[in-house]
């Protein structure tokens, strides 16, 4: 298990406090781990849309950029040379 040392503001460490005061978690570093599995929780659903939305952008710039190539290479030398991916869709992709 990874250990982590975290400041916290004055504020957020009595609340902290207090939720072990009063019984709702066994010690600090329970609040601070199920507070942590709960944001990501939460978050994770907003991140993977984002990654995805991110990755659909990138492959819709690549068919623009490169959608009305004539499937052959640029340079017959260049590693980065443009090839076709599929003949019924007409997307090139720099391999």
């Amino acid at each position: 298990m990874k250990m982590v040392k975290v400041s916290l503001p004055d504020k957020l460490a009595i609340e902290v406090e207090n939720y072990v005061k009063y019984g709702w978690f066994t010690d600090e570093e329970e609040v601070i781990r199920t507070s942590l599995q709960e944001f990501i929780r939460h978050n994770r659903p907003k991140l993977m849309e984002q990654f995805l939305k991110e990755d659909i952008e990138w492959a819709l710039n690549v068919k623009l950029t490169f959608g009305n190539c004539k499937h052959t290479p640029r340079r017959k030398a260049d590693p980065g040379a443009v090839f076709r991916l599929g003949t019924k869709s007409g997307v090139c992709l720099l391999l």
